[in-house]
Protein backbone atom coordinates (compact mmCIF):
# COMPACT_ATOMS: atom_id res chain seq x y z
CA UNK A 1 0.00 0.00 0.00
CA UNK A 2 1.51 3.29 -0.98
CA UNK A 3 1.54 5.96 2.01
CA UNK A 4 -0.13 9.37 0.98
CA UNK A 5 2.33 12.01 2.01
CA UNK A 6 2.58 15.73 2.38
CA UNK A 7 4.86 17.98 0.10
CA UNK A 8 6.62 21.12 0.80
CA UNK A 9 8.47 22.89 -1.84
CA UNK A 10 9.04 25.87 -3.86
CA UNK A 11 9.11 27.16 -7.49
CA UNK A 12 10.45 30.25 -8.60
CA UNK A 13 8.90 31.55 -11.58
CA UNK A 14 10.27 34.08 -13.87
CA UNK A 15 7.37 36.58 -15.61
CA UNK A 16 7.55 38.15 -18.72
CA UNK A 17 8.72 41.63 -19.90
CA UNK A 18 5.31 43.82 -19.78
CA UNK A 19 3.47 41.36 -17.45
CA UNK A 20 0.37 42.08 -16.88
CA UNK A 21 -1.07 43.44 -13.61
CA UNK A 22 -0.54 41.37 -10.60
CA UNK A 23 -3.88 41.29 -9.73
CA UNK A 24 -4.73 39.81 -13.25
CA UNK A 25 -1.32 37.40 -12.87
CA UNK A 26 -2.56 36.07 -9.27
CA UNK A 27 -5.94 35.43 -10.74
CA UNK A 28 -5.03 33.56 -13.52
CA UNK A 29 -2.79 31.05 -10.67
CA UNK A 30 -5.92 30.80 -8.90
CA UNK A 31 -7.84 29.66 -12.14
CA UNK A 32 -5.29 27.17 -13.01
CA UNK A 33 -5.34 25.49 -9.88
CA UNK A 34 -2.43 26.92 -7.41
CA UNK A 35 -5.12 28.29 -5.21
CA UNK A 36 -3.06 26.74 -2.46
CA UNK A 37 -0.02 28.51 -3.25
CA UNK A 38 1.22 31.28 -0.88
CA UNK A 39 2.78 33.94 -3.23
CA UNK A 40 5.83 35.85 -2.94
CA UNK A 41 6.33 39.28 -4.77
CA UNK A 42 9.62 40.19 -3.16
CA UNK A 43 11.86 39.79 -6.23
CA UNK A 44 10.84 42.12 -9.83
CA UNK A 45 9.51 40.30 -12.64
CA UNK A 46 9.21 36.93 -10.71
CA UNK A 47 7.18 35.53 -8.54
CA UNK A 48 7.66 32.48 -5.27
CA UNK A 49 4.90 30.06 -5.20
CA UNK A 50 5.24 27.98 -2.33
CA UNK A 51 2.90 24.80 -2.00
CA UNK A 52 1.86 22.06 0.44
CA UNK A 53 0.53 19.27 -1.39
CA UNK A 54 -0.34 15.58 -1.04
CA UNK A 55 0.39 12.62 -2.87
CA UNK A 56 2.05 9.13 -3.59
CA UNK A 57 5.22 10.23 -5.35
CA UNK A 58 7.38 13.36 -4.73
CA UNK A 59 7.99 14.35 -8.47
CA UNK A 60 4.48 13.49 -9.62
CA UNK A 61 3.19 16.36 -6.95
CA UNK A 62 5.89 18.95 -7.93
CA UNK A 63 5.35 18.52 -11.91
CA UNK A 64 1.50 18.93 -11.30
CA UNK A 65 2.23 22.30 -9.69
CA UNK A 66 4.39 23.46 -12.05
CA UNK A 67 2.04 22.71 -14.56
CA UNK A 68 -0.83 24.34 -13.18
CA UNK A 69 1.31 27.35 -12.70
CA UNK A 70 2.68 27.52 -16.16
CA UNK A 71 -0.82 26.63 -17.73
CA UNK A 72 -1.93 30.44 -15.98
CA UNK A 73 1.26 31.92 -17.01
CA UNK A 74 2.00 30.14 -20.50
CA UNK A 75 4.43 32.93 -21.00
CA UNK A 76 6.31 32.71 -17.57
CA UNK A 77 9.25 29.96 -17.22
CA UNK A 78 10.44 27.97 -14.05
CA UNK A 79 13.85 30.17 -12.73
CA UNK A 80 15.20 27.92 -9.79
CA UNK A 81 15.11 24.74 -8.82
CA UNK A 82 12.42 23.12 -6.53
CA UNK A 83 13.16 23.02 -3.00
CA UNK A 84 10.82 20.81 -0.88
CA UNK A 85 10.58 18.86 2.12
CA UNK A 86 8.28 16.45 2.95
CA UNK A 87 6.36 15.55 6.11
CA UNK A 88 4.37 12.83 7.60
Amino acid sequence: MTEIREFQFDVMIRLPQGCPDIWDVLDRLFQAGCDDAVVGLGTPGALGLSFIREGTDREAVIAGAVRDALSGLPEAAVVDGVTFSVSG
